[in-house]
């Protein structure tokens, strides 16, 4: 989400110009900000762009990220949440991965979210026991 007076073209523009394009994003839109703002971009069913038919564009924003959250003096905090069965899918992108194992967070509470998802197994119940 963009504050009312940012130009979304103007920053669709910059995201596709090349790899610094969400960092100079990030700069351009924090430039009245105090010097210690961060931008925080939150990315929500990455496993989606893991995917194996994940195409070029998915590619592209894989760089855009590893970028924005690795520049020095970059203003980028890049927060992804994914499907921890997708999570060896990171090493198609073998830079990016060791960005994200060297500064990932797991969720402490693994079974209180996988629980709900693979179902109780009681009779009339059903889930997704792979999980």
């Amino acid at each position: 989400m963009l504050p009312e007076d940012v130009d979304a073209d103007a920053v669709q523009k910059a995201l596709s110009t090349g790899m610094d394009g969400l960092s100079t994003s990030a700069q351009r839109l924090l430039i009245d900000a105090p010097s210690t703002a961060m931008l925080m971009l939150i990315v929500d069913q990455f496993e989606g762009d893991v995917h194996p038919r994940a195409g070029s564009a998915a590619r592209s924003f894989i760089g855009l990220l590893e970028h924005a959250a690795t520049v020095p003096n970059g203003r980028c905090i890049v927060v992804l949440t994914m499907r921890a069965d997708f999570f060896d899918r990171l090493g198609r992108y073998p830079d990016f991965a060791e960005a994200v194992r060297g500064r990932s967070a797991l969720d402490r509470h693994r079974d209180d979210a996988v629980q709900p998802a693979a179902g109780d197994h009681r009779p009339g119940r059903s889930g997704q026991p792979d999980l």
